[in-house]
């Protein structure tokens, strides 16, 4: 039986996300829901490297990043809401 010709990565099933070690820049857009400038306009704040000239954002990293900004606007919103809360506190004893 002769074996089956080689193929390139890219030919193969693709990985799920889940599988995936890192990103390139659109897969990243297409996971945040942002175009790709606007993930190029992030790099500062997303952690990221280069193989070469490619750019690829390491997923775990990614969700770490993205955990901890999800947990920073939540403590922002909460203390704007206690601000209102108590800005309506004292408005009320008047």
């Amino acid at each position: 039986m002769a074996d089956k010709p080689k193929t390139h990565a890219s030919e193969e099933s693709p990985l799920r996300l889940s599988e995936r070690l890192a990103l390139r820049t659109h897969e990243v857009a297409a996971v945040l829901g942002v175009s790709e400038r606007t993930v190029r306009g992030m790099l500062p704040e997303l952690p990221h490297t280069y193989f070469g000239r490619c750019l690829v954002f390491p997923t775990n990293l990614l969700r770490e990043w993205l955990d901890d900004r999800v947990r920073t606007q939540e403590g922002q919103i909460e203390n704007v809401s206690k601000e209102i809360l108590k800005a309506i506190e004292a408005t009320s004893d008047d």
